[in-house]
């Protein structure tokens, strides 16, 4: 029920409580030309183990996650 925006450049992560257990991440590319070329993968840093297949999926759903420090990064490709 929030949005919060890293945006482009410097941005200081939000501290959220504890009773925030689920969290989705919409993600994109600054790539003007045909955006359904574009995969991603992604990674959320203390929760999953690598980084996932490549995939033209622009969002990543987590649940039950315990307290603690997490980051999440999106690397993306084109042909």
């Amino acid at each position: 029920d929030s949005i919060l925006y890293g945006g482009f450049g410097n941005w200081e992560a939000p501290n959220l409580n504890s009773h925030f257990s689920a969290f989705r991440f919409e993600f994109s590319a600054p790539y003007y030309g045909l955006s359904n070329t574009i995969e991603y993968s992604y990674k959320l840093e203390g929760f999953d183990a690598d980084w996932s297949e490549w995939s033209v999926r622009t969002e990543k759903d987590y649940t039950n996650l315990t307290s603690g420090s997490y980051v999440f990064k999106v690397k993306a490709r084109t042909n």
